[in-house]
């Protein structure tokens, strides 16, 4: 199982995840956070070359810094997707949400608040990284390479990142 620039440590010790939440059940969320929105900040091949060299724990000085920049960006993104899948759950009679004891649910409203919060910090993080590897782009060939240019990444007047297209 790879691991996708973020430990659960990392996950709930740099979000707002409080420290009593399972972070366990955060992180099957890491995956296609990295996956939807990761992948086409740095490119398809890019992303897979980082993501291997991350497990394999061979990153170079200038990758490690780059995914210092990257860690927070996914963190946001997984806390983002996960939120409304851990404020109801699928069980066995469908859609259930749950309340515990000196605990309130929150509506829809104020769910609707906390993703908004949420995504902004997460899109500040993946803004972060773009203009941090357009800065130092030459320290960088895998990401500006020619053979990294795949279909997958927004073109400038894509409204990907900004709502348009998918909001997770």
């Amino acid at each position: 199982m790879s691991l996708y620039f973020i430990t659960q440590t990392y996950l709930q010790s740099q979000t707002g995840i409080s420290a009593n939440v399972d972070a366990a059940s955060i992180m099957p969320f890491v995956q296609p956070a990295a996956e939807l929105h990761m992948s086409l900040i740095l490119g398809r091949e890019y992303f897979d070359y980082l993501v291997a060299k991350y497990n394999a724990q061979t990153l170079t000085a200038a990758e490690i810094l780059l995914v210092a920049h990257i860690a927070p960006a996914v963190a946001w993104r997984a806390a983002v997707i996960a939120m409304p899948f851990n404020w109801s759950q699928w069980k066995n009679k469908g859609p259930q949400t749950q309340s515990g004891e000196f605990s309130r649910e929150i509506d829809e409203k104020m769910l609707a608040f906390m993703l908004r919060k949420y995504d902004d910090m997460a899109m500040y993080y993946e803004n972060r990284v773009t203009k941090f590897l357009k800065l130092n782009e030459d320290d960088y060939p895998g990401w500006t390479a020619e053979s990294n240019k795949d279909d997958t990444a927004p073109d400038e007047t894509s409204s990907w990142d900004n709502g348009g297209m998918m909001t997770i």
